[in-house]
């Protein structure tokens, strides 16, 4: 699964001729979800939309265990992927 990245982005004033690097979060897509074990499940298309923009990642990269209870620990890292992707 591929993560979203951060890039360097240079931006020149014509009139002050300053330039300013600034740091900018770009979002990440992932065209193809492949887990084998979602397609009877209920929650199919938001399994795929969260994966999509890099919410959730799955056990590995055909397994996501949509009937597995979620950890705390789990719930508090798409929480902080969710809150990064708002700012």
């Amino acid at each position: 699964m591929s993560r979203c990245r951060s890039i360097s982005l240079t931006i020149k004033n014509d009139r002050s001729k300053r330039t300013k690097t600034t740091r900018v979060r770009v979002p990440c897509f992932i065209d193809e979800i492949a887990f084998i074990d979602i397609e009877n499940s209920t929650y199919k298309e938001a399994i795929k939309y969260c994966t999509r923009v890099g919410l959730i990642s799955g056990m590995d990269s055909t397994h996501m265990a949509p009937s597995k209870a979620l950890t705390r620990a789990e719930l508090m890292s798409i929480l902080i992927r969710l809150n990064d992707n708002l700012k």
